[in-house]
């Protein structure tokens, strides 16, 4: 028997399945070959290729609450495919072609969680599409590959993929060749041990089927050869901007200015040891909060290097270091026979100091400006060819192959462009403050992808963009903590 293996189904209460599966709510593709027999034994019913949901005693496959499924026909030989949120309530899709010719066939089903689309294609064909929901299981169940409680005809599977992405959107070519796993993978089953009653998951998720009732090992179709997704784009582009985060200030703001107040009354000790109300009444500005005054939409400005964007934010932080020099004034004005001028003389020559190193507290990235120059507008640059957002752009790090690549739909363009240039701030910002937790990159990146992924062109028939896919935008660091965004595209 050749090494590259397939499983068959044909026999009552043959299956494989796995526990403790909960899928969030999204886009979702089951992808894979399947070859369904012409004739022999048993009934005209259904075969399963894949069911997600909970089972009970009965017949036929029970469930009580099935999520997706994925089966052949035996009437017609056509694939049909759904998605409940309630038994026997969904949207259906059917194919067209009978594939009861003891023939490989490939299969995908996608359902695009952004335009609640569901579409269903056969041999690279889209032969059924409309509206489909993925409805998520309310807690973890089982997954069943070919179970059936009855002999029906043979159904054989190779190479079965479960994604949490809408992977096909028009027709394609299929190759018999497995794929990369990437970011979306949920679940992939190559399906050639050969032997034994396991199907190991190649994805990290381990999600191998127990298989019962042996079901048969057959030669299969797909090679082991991992198909290569040609690049057309894909670029490392290193953070540069500046962008204030003013919330950062509030605990290291209260607790400077209470230390400071903390080392005045120490000097002031000094010079007044027997001024007994003293010790009580300048213990006020030691312990009070004063909240700094800051424009919580600032950033920094076209142009503006380091130095100015910190001199430019230090205006915002003055009134309230205003404030507090005014209440330990007035602390000191109730001491009698304290020299309250000089000390107050001395915090004013403190002030450029003290507030040049708060400004440095919330600016979490280092370089130039956000509004014209850093990693958001030249993303939008690279992917949706608006080369008039980026104003100046640094010398590119890497360009590892291609240029630009216009990923949208062209009515789509703006909002790409405006969506980029908001959340790539804010999740470079959140990066910076979680301190590069490579947990807190990573879902942060898988936010991104996913957004970026809504606006994808299905014409252009893309690799789905994921976080660590072949096609992403990812926020990545190096060895020296340097972050860089990196930015590839890949076709099908």
């Amino acid at each position: 028997m050749s090494e590259i293996y397939a499983l068959e189904f044909q026999l009552a209460h043959q299956r494989g399945y796995v526990s403790g599966v909960k899928l969030s709510p999204g886009s979702i593709t089951l992808d894979g070959w399947i070859r369904f027999a012409s004739t022999g034994l048993g009934l005209t019913r259904w075969r399963p290729i894949l069911v997600y949901g909970h089972h009970i005693v009965g017949e036929p496959p029970p469930v009580i609450w099935i999520t997706l499924i994925a089966r052949m026909l035996g009437a017609n030989g056509h694939l049909e495919v759904y998605s409940e949120y309630a038994p026997g309530l969904g949207h259906y899709l059917e194919s067209t072609s009978d594939l009861r010719d003891d023939t490989w066939h490939h299969f995908a089903w996608s359902i695009d969680h952004y335009t609640n689309t569901g579409r269903l294609f056969i041999d690279g064909l889209k032969e059924a599409e409309g509206t489909q929901m993925f409805y998520p299981h309310p807690e973890d169940a089982e997954i069943y590959v070919g179970w059936r409680t009855v002999v029906t005809r043979a159904l054989a599977i190779d190479d079965l993929r479960l994604s949490r992405v809408a992977r096909y959107h028009e027709n394609f070519t299929p190759q018999p060749l497995q794929w990369r796993i990437d970011g979306a993978t949920e679940a992939y089953w190559h399906l050639d041990e050969g032997s034994g009653d396991v199907a190991y998951d190649a994805s990290p998720q381990a999600r191998h089927l127990v298989l019962e009732a042996a079901p048969s090992w057959i030669s299969g179709i797909v090679e082991k050869g991992v198909i290569i997704m040609p690049i057309v784009s894909h670029c490392i582009l290193g953070i540069d901007y500046l962008a204030a985060v003013p919330e950062w200030v509030g605990p290291r703001w209260n607790e400077t200015l209470k230390g400071r107040a903390a080392h005045f009354a120490e000097q002031l000790k000094k010079l007044v040891p027997d001024e007994s109300q003293f010790q009580q009444v300048i213990a006020g500005p030691a312990n009070q909060a004063y909240g700094p005054f800051v424009n919580p939409a600032y950033v920094s400005r076209g142009g503006d290097e380091a130095p100015e964007i910190i001199a430019k934010h230090a205006v915002n932080l003055r009134q309230a270091y205003a404030k507090w020099l005014t209440q330990l004034d007035q602390i000191y004005e109730t001491v009698e026979g304290v020299p309250t001028k000089r000390f107050k003389e001395r915090a004013e020559v403190n002030l450029p100091h003290f507030l040049t190193g708060v400004a440095r507290w919330t600016i979490p990235f280092t370089g130039v400006s956000v509004e014209n120059r850093g990693p958001a507008p030249m993303a939008v640059f690279w992917l949706v060819g608006d080369p008039k957002v980026v104003g100046w752009l640094r010398p590119i790090d890497r360009v590892l192959e291609g240029g630009p690549y216009r990923i949208c739909v062209p009515t789509k363009s703006r909002g790409l462009k405006a969506m980029l240039l908001q959340q790539l701030v804010k999740a470079g910002v959140t990066m910076i403050k979680a301190n590069f937790v490579p947990t807190v990159m990573t879902k942060v990146n898988q936010l991104t992808n996913e957004q970026v992924q809504g606006f994808v062109d299905p014409a252009l028939s893309l690799v789905p963009f994921t976080a660590g896919g072949d096609s992403k935008v990812d926020y990545i660091l190096d060895e020296n903590k340097q972050l860089y965004l990196e930015i590839k595209v890949s076709k099908m």
